[in-house]
């Protein structure tokens, strides 16, 4: 299992990979970025600082530890005690340690401890002997047999390897679709603009000179979009503030981010799901029948059921998949790769019945049995993340530290999405 640095590394790096797929249209056709690719840009670096807060001291204190871990392979012959064996004889002898240190070397590495010793100084006869002799016993004798419970109080207690944590901080489906800025926004509910009513109708022919020409009309509405907000909160003793590493509270500042996290993509995941009313069943599930499921799909999203002219800009790129269905579908994907052995299709972005060749994202929370096909530009998320915040609380010794933020999401036109629902379901 990857160490939780790995992990944040790795999170660093996808947010690295989708900040220079956001760039390269810009790039490739030498302009800036438009207003929506600066937002998710923007929202990008973000995250990548947030895990940059977290990353850091992980990676002190693994310099730290394996600063530590040199220190101990290097220790050798206590400073002050004689380095060379000595010879058992029938004349008494004397040993005299110069400080107290030097004989506590003696004592830890005279004692013999069976099993995993890693980090420990090496047992030595030579030093078993010297501390005999300077308390005055014979070597070998009851009384000069020292075992682990006669020193408790010099045996390590070491902490070995960063903190284990398997709570998943990524945001799928949210990375997915952007999350745009709600910082500069006021108000507790704000609108968003869509043309309801285009003049697209007919034709658009002129019948003959000077003759009427297609008339038509254009509607503009909104649809509000409600704010929320997400907090998780901790009562902290002083104590524990004060007595503890810096790193137990920077995990502690790592839980909040990650829970907050969890919470939004819950959320948002959750929403979008709610407000999918178009479905399509599939008839046989294999790669077959899934591909045709999903072209139906495509038509019903592309003339939203039949009630929209059909255009480019209405074709599905995102495949939103449960766990079991993100297993089921890959594992079709996997087997048509293998058998075709080459993939030709569409590019990414535009679902050409290439499965293989459509975005896909699992989202962990979702219900069993659910595949959601759609155009990330339908369902928007926008947030504003208020941080750390802390409270003293002096007839207690203790401070409230909670992490949280505001968040807004919905869907701009419902029917660019619609639900893929497994045969016999």
């Amino acid at each position: 299992m990857p160490s939780l640095i790995d992990r944040y590394l790795g999170q660093r790096a996808e947010l690295a990979t989708s900040l220079a797929a956001i760039e390269a249209p810009a790039v490739a056709d030498d302009r800036d970025l438009t207003d929506e690719e600066q937002a998710s840009a923007d929202a990008l670096v973000r995250q990548a600082e947030e895990v940059n807060a977290r990353l850091d001291p992980l990676l002190r204190a693994r310099e730290v530890i394996d600063r530590h871990r040199d220190t101990v392979a290097t220790i050798a012959q206590p400073q002050g005690a004689a380095t060379a064996p000595t010879g058992l004889t029938a004349q008494p002898r004397t040993v005299e340690y110069k400080t107290a240190g030097d004989f506590l070397v003696d004592l830890v590495r005279s004692i013999s401890i069976p099993g995993d010793s890693a980090g420990l100084p090496r047992y030595s006869a030579d030093a078993a002997q010297r501390v005999a002799v300077a308390m005055g016993r014979a070597a070998g004798s009851p009384e000069t047999q020292t075992t682990l419970t006669d020193v408790p109080g010099v045996l390590p207690v070491s902490i070995v390897g960063p903190i284990w944590d398997d709570m998943d901080a990524a945001r799928p489906l949210v990375n997915a679709v952007g999350a745009r800025d709600l910082g500069g926004i006021p108000g507790v509910t704000f609108n968003r603009p869509f043309i309801a009513t285009r003049p697209d109708q007919g034709t658009g022919r002129q019948p003959a000179e000077l003759a009427e020409g297609q008339g038509g009309e254009l509607k503009i509405q909104s649809l509000p979009f409600t704010k929320e907000s997400f907090l998780r909160w901790m009562e902290v003793g002083m104590q524990t503030i004060d007595w503890t590493s810096p790193a137990a509270w920077n995990v502690l500042m790592g839980e909040f981010m990650n829970a907050y996290a969890l919470d939004t993509e819950i959320a948002a995941e959750t929403k979008l799901l709610a407000g999918v009313d178009q479905s399509e069943t599939v008839t046989a599930d294999d790669y077959p029948g899934w591909v045709h499921a999903f072209y139906a799909a495509q038509m019903r999203i592309v003339s939203a059921g039949g009630d929209r002219r059909r255009g480019v800009l209405r074709v599905p790129d995102l495949i939103v998949t449960s766990l079991d269905m993100d297993a089921s579908i890959g594992a079709l994907i996997d087997i048509a790769v293998a058998q075709a052995q080459k993939v030709e299709g569409t590019p990414l972005g535009r679902f050409g019945g290439i499965l293989v060749q459509t975005p896909r994202i699992m989202a962990p929370m979702l219900p069993a049995g659910t595949v959601l096909f759609g155009r990330k530009a339908g369902y928007e998320f926008y947030e504003q993340r208020k941080g750390f915040l802390q409270e003293v609380e002096p007839k207690v010794m203790g401070v409230v530290v909670a992490y949280g933020g505001y968040a807004a999401m919905g869907h701009m036109d419902p029917t660019l999405w619609c639900k893929i629902t497994p045969a016999g379901d």
